[in-house]
């Protein structure tokens, strides 16, 4: 999104749930890279922000645009913000971040997807944007999870499919996988499976991508399965979330002494990285007398991974 509520946050321990900033490079997730920015001697000022432009967008009057776009956004000026996203893309009408950060207001606008003719626009934004990543030879891993979230909110398959075939062709990555997964399974489509499962097998070390496959076998209750993509304790190493995921499973298998081993490992972290309430089980004395702590929304993901 999303996910940004990372899994790989729990690897780390000391790092906080939040959401990359969009111009992160999310070195972790697989995905592959934008290019990096300009030399210090030719680099536009961007000192006071965490932003890193693309090739294209270093001229100080540009960067200038979108720092003060970014920032009207922040404030809550959306009118205003969007007054200044629409100049500049009067100037700068190839720019990748312009059009991402537009994508992102007007899915603000649409109240989450509920105007339509708003998504639209959003979502028309957002694949245009990934276009141009594609152009400069990059896919950028959080616009990934915009296209998929916008376009999956449309219902939109045909569209979805043509810019993801695209997209993967180019990083055939976890994470990208992930993200169309995720659109898919929205959709109640049957390919989000082996899409899924095919993330998992293309990075067989990456946590995130083992923990979504898990999810998924959860959600249509297939706990043996579960079992069989998340070793045991001894093997998960600091992979907390993965721990609870399987104990969710022991414990649906009425193997309760393994499963409390597994929700201990997680019970002091899920205080800070709460797991999804969708995984509470009704009456448990063994998630009670863990200790688990579960979001407050029902279907929540909790921070486990970048996606919203």
């Amino acid at each position: 999104m999303n996910t940004t509520r990372l899994v790989l946050a729990l690897l780390l321990l000391s790092l906080p749930g939040c959401r990359p900033d969009p111009d992160v490079r999310n070195a972790g997730s697989g995905a592959s890279m934008p290019p990096a920015a300009a030399s210090p001697a030719s680099s536009p000022d961007t000192r006071q922000s965490n932003f890193v432009p693309d090739t294209n967008e270093k001229s100080q009057d540009f960067v200038d645009q979108y720092l003060k776009a970014r920032q009207l956004m922040g404030s809550g000026d959306l009118a205003a913000a969007e007054s200044a996203l629409q100049r500049a893309l009067g100037q700068y009408p190839d720019s990748r971040h312009l059009h991402q950060l537009y994508a992102e207001l007007l899915w603000d606008r649409s109240r989450n997807g509920e105007d339509k003719a708003l998504l639209r626009q959003a979502a028309d934004h957002a694949v245009h944007a990934a276009e141009l990543g594609l152009q400069q030879g990059f896919v950028d891993p959080k616009l990934t999870d915009q296209v998929a979230t916008y376009l999956s909110a449309l219902g939109d398959r045909k569209a979805l499919d043509e810019i993801f075939g695209r997209l993967t062709a180019k990083d055939s990555s976890a994470f990208v996988r992930q993200s169309y997964a995720s659109a898919l399974a929205r959709l109640d489509d049957p390919r989000a499976e082996e899409t899924l499962r095919q993330a998992a097998a293309a990075q067989p070390d990456s946590v995130d991508a083992r923990a979504a496959y898990a999810e998924w076998l959860l959600d249509h209750g297939r706990n043996e399965e579960v079992l069989q993509t998340i070793p045991p304790t001894a093997e998960t190493g600091n992979a907390y979330y993965l721990s609870f995921l399987r104990g969710v499973a022991l414990e649906r298998l009425n193997r309760s002494e393994e499963a409390a081993r597994e929700y201990a490992r997680f019970a002091r972290y899920s205080q800070s990285f709460p797991a999804p309430e969708r995984y509470r089980i009704p009456d448990s004395r063994v998630q009670g007398a863990a200790g688990i702590r579960f979001t407050s929304k029902s279907g929540g993901r909790g921070d486990h991974s970048g996606r919203r």
